[in-house]
This record gives structure tokens, sequence and C-alpha cells, in this order.
């Protein structure tokens, strides 16, 4: 004789990819650079590429509710081996190179559950709740194991009200750039250029040539900001490297005027260069023995010229919980007892930091 047990889902089951394509495979894909289009190949590739589909999990764990042969439920926590979505997409990004194309699609389902996985267990067993582990992939769950053995997928799925969401950037320069596909094709058809026939050099060459634009303007946009001539701002942060408030008062400015007008304007590159936010006093830190630790960590990572994409890696490798690097901010988000903590370069700290090392630095939320 036997006993069922049954992992039950009471939640709809997203479908996910993130994968890396050529410019070709994009303009194939979009039939032209529409975005009504690029939705019609997901919903093909979806199916050609059995992409992952499952419950969503955070933190490595999640809840779940578990049925035992008499009818009777425990929630338990189950631990997931896998990575979570902004985690593959990282992995991606790591080895992405120039003009590579990242297309990152997930199909939501508003309502219905996903399916309920049981095991069969013979009488004399008994039964251990902490021998169930999930497997993950995407930030998806999607298969569970019983001290190694697979769960049965009873495939009891009822899912409604589905809609898809795809986002397409490109690499270049050393980061990620978002493509809105509907905006690219007027701004081509407005140029005269025929979409539907268009080349990957041609695409290429409008794409970078967009990304520079983009770039120009974000450098030059008004922020409403005093003006000062750069030689004048060069002169008194190459006076006061390491004190801003001096630097300020030289320049006839509040601390935080000249705070908003580093954040602002990236027409001067010194200012971020040399900008230096204040510092705590040590009394000030809240949890100091990890802030210490992860000073430690960040200098030995400049000491061996580890690149900061991989400092992620290193800390959680040190015993950090690190939650998953975004490329499009560059800060490092890790989990302490007292809330979070910030690394990234030290231009980036709004208030005081905990720690400075060379031009990077770390501070909390709180």
């Amino acid at each position: 004789m036997s006993k069922t047990y049954k992992i039950i889902s009471k939640e709809p089951a997203p479908e996910r990819v993130v994968n890396v394509f050529s410019i070709s495979d994009l303009i194939q894909f979009s039939d032209g650079l529409s975005n009504d289009a690029l939705e019609e190949w997901f919903t093909e590739y979806r199916y050609d590429a059995e992409i992952a589909q499952g419950e969503v999990f955070h933190n490595k764990s999640k809840f779940k509710e578990v049925e035992f042969p008499d009818g009777t439920t425990k929630i338990n926590e189950i631990p997931v081996d896998g990575n979570g979505f902004d985690e593959e997409e990282l992995e991606l990004v790591k080895k992405m190179q120039d003009l590579d194309i990242l297309i990152k699609g997930e199909l939501e389902w508003t309502g219905g559950a996903w399916n309920t996985f049981s095991i069969e267990l013979d009488d004399s067993e008994e039964f251990d709740l902490k021998k169930i582990k999930a497997e993950g992939d995407c930030g998806l769950i999607i298969n569970y194991t019983y001290d190694g053995n697979d769960f049965t997928n009873d495939e009891d799925w009822l899912l409604s009200d589905g809609y898809s969401n795809i986002e397409v950037s490109i690499f270049y320069d050393g980061s990620l750039h978002k493509i809105e596909l509907d905006e690219l094709q007027n701004e081509l058809e407005e140029k005269g250029i025929d979409t539907k026939n268009i080349d990957s050099d041609a695409l290429s060459n409008c794409l970078i040539e967009k990304i520079k634009k983009q770039k120009i303007l974000s450098e030059n946009e008004s922020q409403d900001v005093p003006v000062f001539d750069k030689t004048q701002i060069d002169e008194v942060l190459s006076k006061f490297p390491e004190d801003m408030s001096l630097a300020a008062k030289e320049l006839g400015l509040e601390y935080d005027s000249l705070k908003e007008i580093v954040f602002a304007d990236n027409s001067y590159p010194a200012l971020k260069d040399k900008w230096t936010p204040e510092l705590k006093e040590p009394s000030d830190i809240s949890d100091l023995e990890n802030v210490n630790k992860i000073k430690s960590i960040v200098a030995k990572c400049l000491e061996k010229g580890e690149l900061f994409p991989s400092w992620p890696d290193i800390l959680a490798e040190n015993g950090c919980d690190v939650e998953p690097y975004n490329m499009m901010t560059a800060i490092i988000k890790i989990k302490l007892d007292n809330g979070a903590f910030y690394v990234a370069l030290k231009y980036k700290v709004k208030d005081k930091a905990d720690f400075i090392v060379g031009k990077f630095a770390g501070w909390s939320d709180n």
C-alpha cells in the first residue's frame, strides 16, 4: 500500500524567458520592428523553446500548502534551487557584446491556479517535510522533488486572462539601452526608411546614432540649477577634493545645492569624479561590524582589480545577503538585519556615507 502527498497550488503560473539574440533576429521576429509582430513571435516561441512556467518564488524559498493522505494540510517553507528572473538576466548581460539584443518576455495569468504536484510513498515510510525541495528557473518553480525523487505533475492547471509583456534592449558601450520598437519604427519611417526591408547593418547604425543622441541630450538637459564656468568648478574641487562642504562655500552655495548640481548636471565630469559625500560618525552606524566587513571586501576587490559587476558574487561568497544586481542602476543592494545597505560609485550617495573606499562608497537607507 502507498500514501499520496500533494503540493497544492492556489495561484497562477507565469511563463518567462530571457535570452540573447542578434539584430537580424530582432528584425525577423518583429517583421519590420512591429511590437505586435514581436508579441506574435513570442506566442509561438513559448511553445517551441519550452520556456519556464510555474509559480513565482523570491529569496530562494516559497511557502507552500502540503496535503497529507488524510486530507489535512500544513504550510511548509520549501527551499528553491535556481536563479531569479533578474539573476538570469544578469548572468546573460555579463557575457553580452556590443550590439547583442536582449529579449525579456513574460506571459502573466491573472486568474486561476497552477498544477498540483503529488508523490506516492510506501505506508512504512515516514514522511518528512524537510525532504521536499523545489527546482527553479527564471524566478519560477518548475518542479518539486522528495529526497531526490521527482513529484508527479498532475497537470490540473486552470489559468485565465493572460497577457504578455516583452522588453527589448541592446547592449552597447558597456550597458543596456532599452528599445521601444513602435517608437523606433515611427522614427525610421519618418526618415523614409522602409523598416520591412531594413538590414542589420543599417539598423545597427541607426541604434548607435540614437543612443549617442540620447546621451548628449541627457548631458545637456536643463535642470534649473546654477551654471558655473567649468574651470571654476575644477579649481574649487581640486582645492577641496575631500570636503564638499568647503567646496560649496567657496562657490557661494549651500551644501545641498552643490549636491543637486552633482546629481543633475553631467556636463562637468570632474564633479562626479571628485565628489565626496559626508561620512557618518562610527557611533551613528547601526551595524558597524557588518559595515566594516563589507568595506573590507570592497577594498580587496579594488586591490585585486575585480570588475564592479562581479562584486555581488564576491560579496555573496563572503556571506552577504545580496539582491540580484541591476545593470541599469549600477548599485549593489545588501540586506542587513536593520535594513538595506548599498555600494556604488560615491557620487550616487544621496545622504551621508558609512564608508568610502577609493571612488566607491557604502551607505544605508536608515
